[in-house]
């Protein structure tokens, strides 16, 4: 296979950085309204500070050439108590190489925190997450760190707003800029497909997503109102009705799979955000592709047991690997996405012909498995630790794939 030389640019994430506080009691609480001994620990977090971590990993370091992170952090300000976690969380990313340069401080605001108390055993008895810093990310700033990095490709989280979503899509617009979304959770999933990103959607400028099943399915409703709320309109471009853009054997095959339902629903998110990985944990991962282009319907048409291919939609299944020891599944779903957005942004480095390009829905249904491989083993490993990122993707198979073709490309 040839390796071909890539445009330059890095990846960038945009979204949540998090200390998370973990409080264990170390006897038994029988009752409530007590205190109990135990201990606490600090940690790094957040959706998009794991998933830049782990890209980090992946690509041999935080150098500002391979990866940007932009988020926020709190700020003393006059009359408002100090925040030490501002500091603290800028410092602890800055030690494991990351580059904080595009993490603003927010003046009166808080850092976002995350205070879980569990009991004895480990199990969440409950928790507080105070995220309201993340209505104030300066869109400004972040359009600035757009236009300025030049990334070729930027992953962004549901913890921002969705104007700021807007103007994420609308600047990497003007950047001919890639763009990834991680839902983050079922309470912000639909942030992005809010009436006020019609027209943004609408351009596809949102090409990848990754929701679990459970987001899928509020992101999907969100979906179906959007194009109710289309057919009101005079102008129905690229939006068909939940069913007008499915044939009756791609309907047929939906119905037949033991994964209608879901598949049911990426049909219709699919409208507005053509590809997904949609992490189903211990079954695995189903990925969905939705493509009107002339050159998808060379591929030809088929329907197998895990996975169905024909000129507008695509899908195929991919089952879990065997996992050894669990320690904890905090972070693998980061973890996998890290590995993905890490893949996206690197495959034109690996496919076998210069001339061909990966908006070409084939050409990247091809290199799928490749991609959810290396997304399940990099999940995999982070289970294996009680860390948000495992340390261990720096000496994957992918990173070290990774490492050999910069040399090659040098």
């Amino acid at each position: 296979m040839r390796h071909t030389q890539a445009a330059s640019g890095p990846v960038m994430v945009i979204g949540g950085t998090v200390v998370d506080i973990t409080s264990t009691a170390a006897t038994a609480m029988h009752v409530l309204h007590s205190s109990f001994p135990g201990t606490t620990r600090h940690t790094l977090g957040g959706v998009g500070r794991n998933v830049a971590e782990g890209i980090s990993l992946l690509n041999g370091g935080g150098n500002g050439n391979d990866l940007v992170f932009v988020s926020v952090v709190g700020e003393a300000s006059e009359g408002a108590s100090e925040d030490m976690f501002g500091p603290w969380l800028k410092n602890a990313i800055a030690r494991r190489g990351g580059d904080s340069s595009e993490i603003y401080p927010v003046p009166g605001a808080r850092t976002a925190t995350y205070t879980a108390i569990h009991d004895a055993s480990g199990n969440l008895v409950s928790a507080i997450a105070d995220m309201e810093i993340f209505d104030l990310v300066p869109i400004d700033k972040v359009e600035n760190a757009i236009r300025n990095h030049k990334p070729r490709t930027v992953c962004f989280d549901a913890n921002l707003s969705s104007e700021c979503m807007k103007a994420i899509l609308e600047t990497c617009r003007g950047q001919n800029v890639q763009t990834f979304f991680e839902p983050t959770s079922v309470a912000k999933c639909a942030r992005p497909l809010d009436r006020s990103l019609l027209e943004t959607l609408k351009d596809g400028l949102l090409r990848f997503s990754s929701p679990n099943e459970y987001e899928l399915a509020v992101m999907a409703k969100q979906a179906r109102e959007l194009m109710d709320y289309t057919n009101t309109l005079s102008d129905r471009s690229s939006i068909g009705g939940s069913s007008e853009f499915v044939s009756n054997d791609v309907r047929h095959a939906i119905e037949d799979s033991e994964y209608a339902d879901l598949l049911r629903d990426a049909a219709d998110l699919s409208q507005f955000i053509p590809t997904l990985f949609i992490k189903l944990g211990a079954k695995g991962v189903l990925t969905f592709q939705r493509s009107a282009s002339a050159s998808a319907a060379q591929g030809g048409a088929g329907v197998g047991g895990k996975g169905h291919t024909d000129g507008a939609l695509r899908w195929k299944m991919f089952p879990a690997h065997k996992v050894g020891s669990t320690q904890s599944v905090t972070g693998a779903g980061d973890s996998f996405v890290a590995s993905v957005v890490t893949s996206i942004h690197n495959a034109d480095k690996i496919v076998s012909d210069p001339r061909l390009s990966l908006k070409d829905p084939v050409v990247f249904w091809e290199l799928l498995d490749g991609i959810v491989h290396d997304g399940q083993t990099a999940a995999i490993l982070t289970m294996q630790t009680h860390e948000s990122v495992s340390p261990a993707l720096a000496h994957s198979t992918q990173a070290k794939t990774l490492r050999r073709l910069k040399k090659l490309l040098k």
